[in-house]
């Protein structure tokens, strides 16, 4: 199960320099691009594919604007020792004072955080999604818009939790799992598993 290894407060979230590498090219990149214009204005974007990470300087700042967990993850461990990966909360997002966030973490509009939530590396909190107490989300885990996580959740590495899912309070889920949009768990989730429906069943193979 992963963890915020790294965490910083989120007074540390903030763009160093006047120039910031997305990888990703895709509209999930854009929105991040977006972001970071809200965040810092004078901040260049440059959107950047695998193709081109060669030419990415030593130290440049980097975003993660990919949408699927096991690719993020990917890119996150094959760049960061030699780029940096400043955390992101967009000024709309009601986040707990006591909220730690791992190094790349990214925050969007309208997310609710409520207290000792823990952010691993990497995850993306996309819109309106909810996150209760005593939450904790893995590292290269996405949460996709309006999804609900209640208190005492666990979610593992690399999880996409889908589109308006909800689940429910203490559940566990496994690294690499998939929650479908809209589903509804009531109970733990084996890593590398698929749930979907309400309540959410594992699909078989």
């Amino acid at each position: 199960m992963g963890q915020a290894a790294g965490s910083a407060h989120l007074e540390r979230s903030v763009v160093e320099g006047e120039e910031v590498y997305i990888l990703g090219s895709g509209g999930l990149a854009r929105e991040m691009a977006q972001l970071i214009t809200v965040l810092h204005p004078w901040v260049t974007c440059r959107l950047v594919d695998r193709s081109y990470e060669p030419s990415i300087p030593d130290g440049a700042e980097g975003v993660l604007g990919i949408g699927s967990p096991p690719a993020r993850l990917k890119a996150y461990d094959r760049l960061r020792s030699r780029m940096r990966f400043p955390v992101l909360v967009h000024p709309r997002a009601d986040v707990g004072s006591d909220t730690r966030c791992g190094i790349g973490a990214i925050v969007t509009s309208g997310v609710v955080i409520t207290t000792n939530v823990r952010l691993g590396e990497a995850c993306l909190l996309n819109l309106n999604s909810t996150v209760g107490h005593d939450a904790q989300i893995g590292r290269g885990t996405v949460v996709n818009p309006g999804a609900a996580i209640s208190g005492g959740v666990l979610v593992g590495e690399g999880v996409l939790i889908g589109t308006g899912a909800r689940i429910l309070e203490n559940v566990r889920i496994g690294d690499g799992a998939v929650v479908g949009a809209g589903a509804v768990v009531l109970e733990d989730v084996p890593a590398g598993r698929v749930v979907v429906g309400v309540p959410a069943k594992v699909m078989l193979p």
